[in-house]
């Protein structure tokens, strides 16, 4: 039994490999005019490639915190990784993502 989301937090439903097949999470980030997706998970080649690829495709801008990504190969995970980096996402680490969100935080961009 999993414990229940802190109150406010949004749950989908993941039935497949990628997050994309359900549905509402498309919907849901196009309400919300989300334009930048952070992948964190578990089984790198599989779940996380699936749904980094989708989100790529639907004109997302992609980025996979490595160290935050994992599955049961070395060798496997590493060759995900360069596959998500030279097609679909920015790999960086998760600081380099803390980082720029800190920075942006501090200077938001200014209309013209």
């Amino acid at each position: 039994m999993r414990p229940p989301p802190p109150e406010g937090d949004i749950r989908f439903i993941k039935r497949r490999y990628s997050m994309f097949t359900n549905p509402d999470f498309p919907a849901f980030l196009r309400m919300n005019r989300s334009e930048t997706l952070v992948v964190t998970a578990v089984d790198t080649p599989v779940c996380v490639e699936s749904t980094v690829q989708d989100a790529s495709i639907a004109d997302f801008e992609v980025m996979v915190p490595r160290d935050c990504v994992a599955t049961y190969s070395r060798e496997m995970h590493q060759s995900s990784l360069r596959i998500m980096a030279r097609n679909f996402a920015l790999v960086v680490d998760s600081a380099k993502i803390i980082h720029a969100w800190q920075w942006r935080s501090l200077h938001p961009a200014r209309e013209s």
